[in-house]
């Protein structure tokens, strides 16, 4: 889609999906870091291929936006080991 088509909300998650696929850690690759993160966004960039703002405040904020990543992921994560605790003793329960 052509940049002029994309509105802020996608230019937003576009960036944010490229930075979820270099900052998480797969089976098949380790996660990237800071310098090595902003350095291939600022690449793209250079290529028009994702928003410059974007990426800017993304780049000024890292620390902040980063931080509360981590914050509410570890707190999804205690959520799905609580209801898997919780699912594990009412099955023991009623088996």
């Amino acid at each position: 889609m052509k940049e002029d088509k994309l509105t802020l909300e996608m230019r937003i998650v576009a960036v944010a999906d490229i930075i979820s696929a270099l900052i998480g850690r797969r089976s098949y690759k380790e996660e990237f870091k800071k310098e090595e993160i902003i350095k291939i966004l600022n690449d793209m960039v250079s290529n028009k291929k994702i928003d410059k703002k974007v990426v800017n405040l993304f780049v000024e904020k890292y620390d902040y936006v980063i931080g509360q990543a981590n914050i509410r992921s570890q707190e999804l994560m205690q959520s799905y080991i609580n209801i898997k605790k919780e699912y594990n003793e009412m099955l023991h329960r009623f088996s």
